[in-house]
């Protein structure tokens, strides 16, 4: 797997690391059923932090990623356990890209940072 799935303790939280050879095709349903089966074991609404800062991301792929989202039944970032999506990536197309993600029901909440440092400190804590 060109993946990796960590839960922190302090801060609570999911990181999620996609590799640069992570396929939206053949690994990104699997990805979803994996975290989803994480986050259904939580007690209460946990941030993820999605770590982008290896995988690039071009428009073409931004775009058929949301299409892709949009069609998979198991969307983890809609899990009643799943409170915030925080994107850690330096490539701005995706910071440009929020609005719609919340528009198109990818996400309730997102915020895009360019640091993990960074995405740690935005993580809520209850």
């Amino acid at each position: 797997m060109s993946y990796t799935i960590e839960r922190l303790e302090q801060p609570p939280v999911y990181l999620v690391t996609l590799a640069s050879d992570f396929s939206l095709g053949t690994e990104m349903k699997q990805y979803f059923i994996e975290m989803n089966g994480r986050l259904d074991k939580e007690t209460k609404p946990i941030d993820i932090i999605l770590n982008l800062l290896e995988y690039k991301v071009s428009f073409d792929g931004l775009a058929s990623t949301t299409r892709d989202i949009m069609r998979l039944e198991a969307n983890p970032y809609q899990n009643e356990n799943s409170n915030k999506l925080i994107i850690v990536t330096q490539n701005k197309m995706v910071k440009l890209s929020i609005d719609g993600f919340i528009k198109f029901g990818i996400a309730k909440k997102v915020d895009v940072v360019t640091s993990i440092e960074e995405a740690l400190r935005r993580v809520h804590l209850f």
